[in-house]
């Protein structure tokens, strides 16, 4: 029981620390924003009034109290699901933005980690099987790199190449909403899997490294045991 009890806390500690932080480094900026979105409204034509920012300071919860009162709004207003207006999509609210992408980024994710899961472990039974052969020699190391390696900075990569250089993919969106409708099509099928290719294959690189090392470590200490190496 004491062993949960640590597991619970901690994880109570580290929630209660990325709250905090997540508080904190956006007030510790440059800028704001309220500032944010006014700059968005000027460049697209509307009029930036005294009336307009007290309006948006009010909607994005930034006028009233001090530092420790809108500390305490903000923990409020988490554990009670009024996440407030969002910044990038305004003026949606939050959670709308939140539901709208949830269900593509469920189907991206879930997907690509099935099959990430099959590829890590074939590749590192492989590995371990034929340990010291050319392929653990070549598929070790490039795991081990591709562990290191940021999967932001991998996406970044991937779009300089496969869609502003080699036009093979789209830079972003999750169909082709010009000329699909939305739908049990195969038109709409087939978009939304071309959209999918470039951030799929991203997450299947990025996560293949720490996968197969760890598969082809736990398969070279399995061959090593003794019921294994036993011979009757």
């Amino acid at each position: 029981m004491r062993f949960y009890l640590k597991k619970i806390g901690f994880y109570l500690v580290a929630l209660f620390a990325a709250l905090t932080l997540n508080f904190a480094i956006p007030r510790l900026m440059p800028g704001d924003p309220v500032s944010a979105v006014l700059t968005r409204l000027a460049s697209r034509g509307g009029t930036v009034a005294p009336e307009t920012r007290e309006a948006i300071t009010a909607m994005l919860g930034q006028g009233g109290g001090n530092i420790f009162q809108q500390y305490i709004d903000y923990l409020k207003n988490i554990f009670t699901g009024n996440w407030g207006v969002s910044v990038t999509y305004f003026p949606n609210q939050v959670t709308t933005s939140i539901a709208s992408a949830l269900p593509w980024t469920i189907c991206l994710v879930g997907t690509t980690t099935i099959i990430s899961f099959f590829i890590q472990q074939a590749l590192g039974i492989w590995a371990g099987w034929r340990r010291g052969g050319a392929f653990d020699n070549i598929i070790s190391p490039v795991s081990t790199i591709f562990q290191a390696v940021p999967y932001f900075w991998l996406a970044l990569i991937f779009i300089w190449v496969f869609a502003r250089t080699l036009h093979w993919f789209p830079q972003s969106g999750g169909y082709n909403y010009r000329e699909v409708v939305p739908g049990f099509t195969w038109e709409f099928f087939s978009s939304a899997v071309r959209y999918a290719i470039l951030p799929a294959l991203t997450i299947l690189v990025s996560s293949l490294g720490m996968g197969v090392v760890g598969m082809r470590n736990m398969m070279v200490s399995t061959l090593s045991e003794d019921y294994i190496v036993t011979r009757v």
